[in-house]
């Protein structure tokens, strides 16, 4: 769902998502069409199977010049249940960009940081099992962030590279319900030697799918096809987000948010000022992505 969302623009549905129709993902905007266009080259990394979850005909529909997955790492790197541990795969990030032809666009999906958070390390945190197990992999993925960052500020690349830091999804540890909208609050971070404004908050709501609008507005590219991106970095769009759980969607705006459960036609919750109206704009928010949806 999420790379549906940050590399088609293309928001999930409760329970579902486009790319598990590939006659529908085929139909639908690819940010690295857009890029590959403007003479850029591309790399998508990951260390586990590629195949997982229609992941594959995706990226290979968006024309990924290289795609890195498992196989391409020695099987004499212990393996976690997901795959190859991503200290392997910054280093390999960080092998593919001293490479590639530029302009490039290289994104890179890791998974030491995901359930059951089995990561090649000596404990960091010592509190209950899951949080402690939680922040150890959070911690061993951010130290080699980290040292990707520093090693990447030595090549020449790096003046002209922006590198977006983002989260696919939230996470359950200490008790948090499917619905919760603490539970899809992620980070996004700019950074990298291309920018030329720094230390700057953004506070407008948006999500993933707000990626690719963003981005192309920056390049000066157009995101015409991304009906559902909103440039989050306009004066002129509207503060948002729409998310999904398995039985339903929330919808979020800068004085209200709605969560609306689909299976029993009743809210989780509705909050704050024009709830009401931000129920209605929910409502046909789903109903003009389900009448997209089942066009295409």
């Amino acid at each position: 769902r999420a790379l549906a969302g940050v590399l088609g623009g293309y928001p999930s549905l409760p329970g579902s998502c486009i790319i598990h129709y590939e006659k529908k993902t085929q139909k639908m905007p690819k940010l690295n069409l857009n890029l590959k266009s403007a003479g850029y080259h591309s790399t998508f990394l990951y260390g586990g199977d590629i195949g997982f979850a229609h992941m594959k005909s995706f990226l290979v529909m968006s024309e990924f010049d290289r795609i890195v997955d498992d196989h391409d790492f020695p099987r004499t790197i212990s393996r976690s249940n997901w795959g190859v541990p991503d200290q392997y795969l910054f280093e390999k990030l960080l092998e593919t960009s001293d490479q590639s032809q530029r302009p490039f666009f290289s994104v890179l999906l890791t998974l030491s940081s995901h359930t059951p958070f089995d990561v090649p390390m000596e404990p960091v945190f010592d509190e209950s099992v899951s949080l402690s197990e939680y922040k150890n992999s959070i911690y061993y993925t951010d130290y080699y962030l980290g040292e990707f960052i520093s090693e990447a500020r030595t090549r020449d690349w790096w003046d002209e590279t922006l590198i977006v830091l983002m989260a696919d999804h939230g996470c359950r540890i200490g008790g948090i319900k499917a619905h919760e909208q603490k539970r899809f609050n992620i980070p996004m971070v700019w950074t990298g030697g291309a920018l030329e404004v720094n230390d700057t908050i953004i506070d407008k709501y948006g999500s993933q799918t707000d990626f690719p609008a963003t981005i192309l507005n920056q390049l000066k590219l157009s995101d015409e096809e991304f009906i559902f991106s909103n440039d989050l970095l306009s004066k002129s769009s509207n503060s948002f987000a729409y998310f999904t759980h398995n039985d339903g969607m929330g919808f979020v705006t800068d004085s209200s948010v709605s969560i609306y459960n689909t299976a029993t036609n009743s809210h989780h919750e509705r909050n704050g000022g024009g709830s009401e109206e931000t129920e209605d704009l929910a409502l046909v928010y789903l109903q003009w992505l389900l009448n997209d949806f089942n066009k295409k």
